[in-house]
């Protein structure tokens, strides 16, 4: 029996998504990873069971100025990651806004949906958790780097 459990996985499968869309776009990560468009692709799917190798983990944090899958290990472990003094972190701005906005809006649609017949099954339960377990990641990474801001 596993350690880890669904909930953890799509976790994971949120913060790829998170990292990925800060380093850029699939097609773009490819080309200073190891793997394909397809392959980042799979990563980020949510219908997909691969993960990106610890390697391609690297390459993407590093592309995005944040290391926002360790994280989201860490958390998952029950630790926190703290910057190394003089480290510098991934600014907040507005993408992070229009991020936060599309994910709450995913979260509130997939609720609408699942209210229209007054009644939420087993499936639009699992479709809401889901929401907003990648919303919570996404509200997750911008406030730990809230919180580093300066100033």
């Amino acid at each position: 029996m596993r350690a880890s459990h669904e909930h953890h996985w799509t976790r994971l499968k949120a913060a790829t998504r998170a990292a990925v869309g800060q380093a850029g776009t699939a097609e773009q990560l490819s080309q200073f990873t190891r793997v394909s468009e397809g392959q980042v692709n799979k990563y980020v799917g949510p219908n997909y069971p691969d993960y990106m190798p610890i390697d391609v983990v690297l390459d993407t944090e590093l592309a995005a100025g944040a290391p926002i899958i360790t994280q989201a290990l860490a958390s998952i472990q029950g630790y926190r990651l703290v910057p190394i003094d003089g480290a510098v972190e991934a600014p907040i701005g507005v993408r992070d806004t229009v991020k936060l906005l599309e994910g709450l809006m995913t979260v509130v649609s997939a609720i609408h949906a699942a209210i229209a017949d007054e009644t939420v099954d087993e499936g639009e339960k699992r479709e809401i958790e889901r929401k907003l377990n990648s919303h919570m990641m996404d509200v997750q990474d911008v406030l730990s780097r809230v919180r580093r801001v300066e100033g």
